[in-house]
């Protein structure tokens, strides 16, 4: 006859899944003039809000400032709600992103659309494909990278059509922004790939 204990902890094990992931990101081994940066520990998802480890780049000019970061996570072992015991056969699918921030002071304006990575493996040249943003806190779902004019805070994610695993160095150009009639442009960055931290989270039912 089956324990009472035996069948608590079946009840627990198929009540949701666990998993195990590692942190990625991109950092440059040298200063590069006009950015500073800065490393941001990541955080447990705990269902949502999670983020990775990541170095977050800054750019700063009278008129705005601007932040941006690679990064991802790539999920390795799952299985039940307390022990993942299952190593995926997979890699992460997920595209390249780029996660820019905009804070002006002005009005300003940029393309999107001429933003660029270069991967430092085959020095194929990409541009993006989508981006997601969120500006005066209403979110606009999947857009065609194009001419923006703002005036407040955006938060941008960048999508490029390359899977983030096959990436272990890249070069990000972000071209020209402009306020007025005066002209910006961040020096390009050089990145290669970093481990990140490992994260046990849970999901029940």
């Amino acid at each position: 006859m089956i324990k009472i204990s035996t069948l608590i902890i079946l009840a627990i094990l198929s009540s949701g899944c666990s998993w195990i992931s590692r942190d990625y990101y991109y950092k440059s081994d040298v200063s590069v003039t006009g950015w500073t940066d800065e490393f941001r520990k990541g955080k447990r998802a705990i269902k949502r809000g999670g983020y990775p480890d990541a170095v977050i780049y800054s750019y700063k000019t009278d008129h705005f400032k601007l932040t941006l970061e690679v990064s991802y996570q790539d999920v390795v072992i799952v299985g039940p709600l307390l022990f993942p015991v299952i190593p995926t056969p997979w890699k992460s699918s997920r595209d390249l992103y780029l996660s820019v921030k905009i804070y002006p002071n002005k009005p300003m304006e940029f393309d999107s659309s001429k933003w660029k990575i270069i991967d430092g493996s085959t020095n194929e040249i990409f541009h993006p494909v989508s981006y997601r943003s969120i500006m005066d806190n209403n979110f606009l779902a999947d857009q065609v990278p194009k001419k923006l004019k703002i005036d407040s805070t955006i938060f941008i994610t960048v999508t490029f059509p390359i899977k983030a695993v096959e990436v272990s160095s890249l070069t990000v150009n972000l071209g020209a922004f402009f306020v007025g009639a005066e002209e910006f442009v961040p020096s390009i960055l050089t990145l290669s790939k970093a481990k990140g931290d490992w994260h046990f989270d849970q999901l029940s039912i």
